[in-house]
């Protein structure tokens, strides 16, 4: 109880001092928003409201020191809930699940990301597909999402493969390679290729082919890499 008058009777001095104190508690508010690493939901929102409409009503009918604790507390909340409610005013539109299919648009702009990415600005955007779950496999289709294929067995041809660990018999492996560089070309002038981890692709050998090939035939697929391979080989003309 005495560390309670203490600080009452300190607060008392400070009466009025204590206002420049309530933009920075509402400053450590809009920080701590920003330093979270999840997106905040309806239901939390909600619960600092109460937390707010709480802690105001204590600050405003308790005693001194009430007063200030109470208050620090209601504008740091007070701090949260103006920063989400700025964030989501600006947000631009996000889809809440994974899409993999068409887009369609007018695009507006081209730049490219932090990890030299083509990024597309687009508008009046079309999505063929926005269902949030796959169609149900057909009769006799057996659907494994998010497996992994780790293993094709067979000598001259496949006899089966191991998909997360089950041994599953099969006699045809169809894979997507993503990204992909067209060899066909270093091939067809009797080029070899060489496998490259960097981007797990199959990529043209240097000096087997009487033809230079650079950029994304090379598995240079970001443009920086691209032009500098090119002018490499075009010798700096």
């Amino acid at each position: 109880m005495r560390v309670f008058q203490t600080l009452e009777t300190a607060f008392a001095l400070q009466r009025g001092a204590l206002f420049p104190w309530a933009p920075v508690m509402l400053a450590c508010g809009i920080g701590l928003y920003f330093s979270l690493t999840i997106e905040l939901t309806f239901p939390i929102y909600t619960a600092l409201f109460v937390i707010f409409v709480i802690a105001s009503a204590a600050a405003l009918r308790g005693g001194l020191l009430a007063q200030v604790w109470a208050g620090a507390v209601a504008l740091v909340v007070l701090g949260v809930l103006l920063a989400g409610l700025r964030a989501h005013a600006v947000a631009g539109p996000v889809l809440g699940f994974r899409y993999y299919g068409p887009v369609e648009g007018r695009i507006i702009a081209i730049d490219r990301s932090g990890s030299d990415a083509f990024r597309l600005l687009l508008d009046q955007v079309v999505l063929a597909d926005t269902r949030r779950q796959t169609p149900p496999a057909p009769e006799g289709v057996r659907h494994m999402p998010g497996a992994t294929l780790s293993r094709a067995h067979g000598s001259r041809s496949v006899g089966a493969a191991t998909v997360d660990g089950h041994y599953i018999d099969a006699d045809t492996i169809l894979v997507s390679g993503g990204y992909t560089p067209s060899v066909h070309l270093h091939c067809q002038a009797g080029g070899k290729l060489d496998w490259a981890p960097a981007c797990d692709a199959l990529v043209p050998r240097a000096g087997t082919a009487p033809l230079a090939t650079v950029g994304a035939a090379n598995g240079a697929f970001g443009l920086a890499l691209a032009l500098a391979q090119g002018h490499s080989a075009a010798q700096g003309q």
